[in-house]
């Protein structure tokens, strides 16, 4: 066995116990045991694709080199065709120094790209601390995150040398720190903490400014003002009422313009606590000002081919690709539409009554399909990249689609706004409310105690300032960004899926009891969500089996580079 080999199992073993984020019991064994199984994955899919890929593909023509560079400590050689900060090849070079201390190893394209599956380990673990904060059950803690390790472009990525995998390494390890302070946790360290890893988190992404400042930055400041009006047992608003912040399952448009007036009225009135709670998030925003001021642009080379400007589609876009990767998460919702539609049909002689009842649902729908309408007629922007490479599945899904009639893009709308309604109404997911169903027999289900509701019913789903907040986030990062690229889309998926609620972790017999006093729709719900997240990981293994044959064994060549194997890549 190889050093690497070695240092690879002693980084497992050491990140693992120190990232655990369950204080004892079994489900530390779990945890252990799952993270050796994502870690085989991991090892597995790097080291196929080094035996079949063994020279830098793609991106990695630029960042290999660049990082080889850095570890012969050629600090100052830079590519000018390097649009990112150096923070990936700084790590890269940290890594190889240290392990050169046992013995000396090379720098080269396998131990660079070993990086990533460390990185995507990490964040598994920092996916389970963060879900862990979010809802209480041990089982759906870990095969959730266990999940987002899984996400084929998350994972795909871990076998490359790019910087998308430690990006979202270090966005989750920020959140977490916010997380943290949710509970109270508001010390030196935490602050320190959280100001050091956006910072690093900058220097790989610039677009992670979004996530580490405006996001994070206004969800630790919406937790301050709920914590301190729980503390003070007063509410800190203009006026009477609370701030508004309601689950989502129970919330409408109008909740969310009360919302954000009245977190806006108690923030103008508490200036101190602001001032307190989100000045590492300014000073993040200050440094990235500074940054692009100084340089000119955001991105730092190639600035001609990445010039920004408005593209309203990107908000469109997103709603397929979430939907599509997480269509077991779906199948719930699919089920509570089938039952209405079926009820929409029988109801449909009586079409006046049925859009009196619906009125408000009908104006929404015709003011977001028009505005979708005009978007994509006067806003669809065509990267010249996109028709560059066709080694990109990007280059496909356009050219069979969008490029492939001028009606065709009108077409899609009613599907993006579809997508969009599956992927909000997954998260107001109701199944989880478990206190509306008080028929539980003891003698037949056995002793149930607040342990065993803790599993389901403390997480009902997010409220509506988690929605807004990430909205608000993901359009800032994307509308910017001329280009359509699936990695742009993993961020937003990772925090929209940590807050999904999922339903019925608790005992089969206590299940089967809820199954047997539901009726109808509900109990078809409740036997089949047992296996959702099953369900999900069976989906993602098959996109990532699918994805990676695919980019290892089904090359090709272009004409004008006869012998050069290309492959399709993300």
């Amino acid at each position: 066995m190889d050093l690497l080999k070695i240092s690879s199992i002693i980084t497992f073993l050491s990140i693992s116990f120190y990232l655990i984020p369950f204080k004892k019991g079994s489900s530390n064994i779990i945890i252990i045991v799952v993270s050796g199984i994502l870690y085989f994955l991991i090892l597995l899919w790097e080291n196929y694709v080094t035996k079949i890929v063994p020279d830098p593909y793609l991106d990695e023509v630029f960042h290999i080199p660049q990082a080889q560079a850095y570890c012969d400590g050629r600090f100052d050689v830079w590519d000018s065709k390097l649009t990112t900060p150096p923070g990936l090849y700084i790590l890269a070079s940290f890594k190889v120094l240290i392990f050169q201390k046992f013995r000396k190893i090379s720098c080269d394209v396998h131990t660079l790209r070993s990086l990533n599956g460390v990185a995507l380990l990490i964040t598994f673990l920092y996916a389970c601390n963060c879900r862990l904060q979010i809802t209480q059950s041990c089982k759906d803690v870990i095969h959730t995150a266990f999940n987002i390790a899984l996400f084929p472009p998350l994972f795909f990525f871990s076998g490359l040398f790019y910087t998308d995998v430690i990006s979202v390494c270090f966005v989750l390890i920020a959140y977490k720190l916010v997380l943290d302070r949710k509970k109270g946790v508001h010390n030196y360290y935490n602050t320190l903490s959280l100001l050091i890893t956006g910072i690093i988190s900058l220097t790989i992404r610039q677009t992670n400014i979004f996530w580490t400042a405006i996001f994070l930055g206004a969800t630790d400041l919406v937790n301050a003002l709920e914590l301190k009006e729980i503390q003070t047992g007063k509410p800190l608003h203009y006026n009477d009422g609370r701030l508004n912040n309601i689950l989502l399952n129970q919330a409408n448009l109008l909740d969310y313009v009360y919302f954000t007036l009245k977190t806006f009225l108690v923030a103008l009135n508490r200036p101190g606590l602001v001032v307190k709670q989100i000045w590492p998030f300014i000073t993040l925003l200050v440094l990235f000002t500074s940054f692009v001021l100084w340089n000119g642009s955001v991105v730092l080379g190639d600035k001609s081919n990445h010039v920004a400007m408005i593209h309203l589609p990107q908000m469109l876009y997103i709603w397929p690709f979430i939907t599509f990767f997480s269509a077991p998460l779906i199948i719930p919702i699919g089920i509570k539409i089938l039952f209405n539609m079926k009820i929409f049909f029988l109801e449909a002689p009586k079409i006046f009554g049925l859009y009196q009842k619906h009125r408000k649902t009908w104006c929404y729908t015709f003011v977001a399909l028009l505005t979708s309408v005009l978007i994509v007629r006067y806003n669809t922007i065509i990267h010249p990249f996109i028709l560059a490479d066709n080694r990109h599945y990007m280059f496909y899904i356009f050219r069979y689609t969008i490029l492939r009639h001028p009606k065709i893009r009108f077409f899609l709308v009613p599907i993006y706004l579809i997508c969009s309604c599956f992927t909000y109404l997954t998260l107001c997911n109701q199944t989880l409310r478990l206190q509306k169903f008080k028929v539980y027999d003891q003698k037949t289900v056995g002793r149930v105690n607040g342990s065993v509701f803790s599993s389901s019913t403390r997480y009902e789903g997010p409220k509506i300032s988690f929605v807004l907040i990430l909205l608000i986030t993901t359009t800032l990062s994307l509308i910017t960004c001329p280009l359509v690229e699936t990695r742009y889309f993993i961020v937003p998926w990772v925090l929209w899926r940590l807050n999904v609620p999922l339903a019925f972790n608790q005992s089969r017999a206590l299940r089967s009891n809820v199954a047997r006093t539901t009726k109808g729709i509900k109990s078809r719900i409740v036997k089949i969500l047992d296996y959702i997240l099953w369900l999900e990981t069976l989906w993602l293994l098959l996109i990532n089996f699918g994805i990676g044959y695919t980019f290892l064994h089904q090359g090709f060549e272009w004409p004008q580079e006869p012998g050069l194997v290309q492959r399709f890549i993300w």
